[in-house]
């Protein structure tokens, strides 16, 4: 989608600015496309809840301090590492 509506702008990287806000990540299969995406743009962008969490799941940190839960429900924290 995000293609398409760029596309359809003729967003131009020498020009414009890409502006994410939050949840760029665990809302959908295509985590690791986003943020490569938003990597290559040079995209802006704020981090919202989801982001958190990946942050705390990657650092093992906060509710992830003891690892990871049985059956944790995404898998952006093992392919961004790869963006």
């Amino acid at each position: 989608e995000l293609h398409k509506l760029l596309e359809e702008t003729k967003f131009r990287s020498d020009r414009d600015t890409v502006i994410l806000v939050g949840d760029l990540v665990n809302k959908g299969p295509g985590s690791f496309e986003v943020i490569r995406l938003a990597r290559n743009l040079g995209a802006l962008c704020v981090r919202g809840n989801h982001d958190d969490e990946l942050l705390e799941a990657w650092f093992q940190s906060g509710r992830y301090k003891q690892g990871f839960p049985d059956g944790y429900p995404h898998d952006a924290v093992f392919k961004v590492s790869r963006a």
